[in-house]
């Protein structure tokens, strides 16, 4: 029980990140933001594993942060390109099948494999998450898929999907071979050295300003971070990664809350029978 709690956890804050990150982003470069808090977080992270004592490090630790680290950037680039062409409602529909992704990764990369009432938790959340997201005009419940066909940013995201669902298994394979906070703070420092040098090619002199007048936005992101992957990491341990990613994405559902009491964005009833599915799928994980 422990995990869904932390994964819960996890969720929450990634929907306050995900909330703050959107306002951060008016002022701020996203390369320039992600710099920041990468440095941020892979400090206290690191500092953290130091001062509780480095871990053994485990053979297969290094091949896994550089897959996942290589995966994230790659997969950073394609969203934020694909975020500058394509309809956030378009985008949001395709990243809920994450989890199935990652389903199937983490049976070949992890030997796990859900049961059949968590698969179909699993995939009860997935579907409850697409609903959620969906355009409320859309013309069709396929329209987000239908837009793969016509739509380059479209596809960059379907791709950022699959990269995802990959790179938590190996995630999960450095904390299985390190500890919860080295093996997100080592990845997270390769993080931060990649990303401020895109940013200074990408920015040059606005970066350099940026760096300079965003350090309370750093701070806050960082610390967010750090508390969601210390919740993912230990969760990572005592359950399957499609239980506990599948639980982290109802960081959707509260960010919808989110939106409704502190953005005043309207709720819906299409909203709600998403919200009604994601946590239908919750509870038979939760007793899978």
């Amino acid at each position: 029980m422990l995990w869904f709690f932390l994964s819960l956890f996890g969720a929450v804050f990634t929907a306050v990140m995900q909330a703050l990150t959107k306002k951060f982003q008016q002022k701020t470069p996203y390369l320039v933001l992600a710099a920041g808090t990468y440095t941020v977080t892979a400090a206290i992270l690191l500092i953290a594993s130091y001062y509780k004592g480095l871990p053994v490090i485990l053979p297969g630790f290094y091949t896994a942060v550089i897959a996942t680290t290589g995966i994230n950037v790659v997969a950073t680039i394609l969203f934020c390109r694909a975020l500058d062409t394509t309809d956030f409602s378009l985008v949001m529909p395709i990243m809920s099948f994450t989890p199935v992704v990652l389903t199937i990764s983490s049976f070949f990369l992890l030997r796990e494999a859900p049961s059949v009432k968590g698969l179909a938790g699993i995939l009860l959340t997935v579907v409850g998450l697409y609903v959620l997201n969906l355009k409320q005009d859309a013309k069709s419940w396929l329209s987000p898929f239908q837009e793969l066909v016509r739509h380059a940013g479209v596809r960059d995201i379907f791709i950022v999907t699959v990269l995802y669902g990959i790179s938590s298994s190996f995630d999960k394979m450095t904390v299985q071979t390190s500890d919860i906070y080295f093996s997100s703070g080592f990845t997270y420092a390769l993080l931060a050295i990649i990303f401020i040098v895109l940013s200074l090619i990408s920015h040059r002199r606005d970066a350099i300003f940026s760096f300079q007048h965003a350090i309370q936005q750093y701070v806050i992101s960082g610390i967010l971070t750090v508390l969601v992957a210390v919740a993912i990491n230990y969760a990572f341990l005592l359950q399957l990664s499609s239980y506990v990613l599948s639980i982290k994405r109802l960081s959707a559902l509260f960010g919808v809350l989110i939106a409704y009491f502190f953005f005043k964005e309207k709720n819906t009833f299409q909203r709600v029978i998403g919200a009604v599915i994601m946590v239908a799928g919750t509870m038979l994980i939760l007793f899978a």
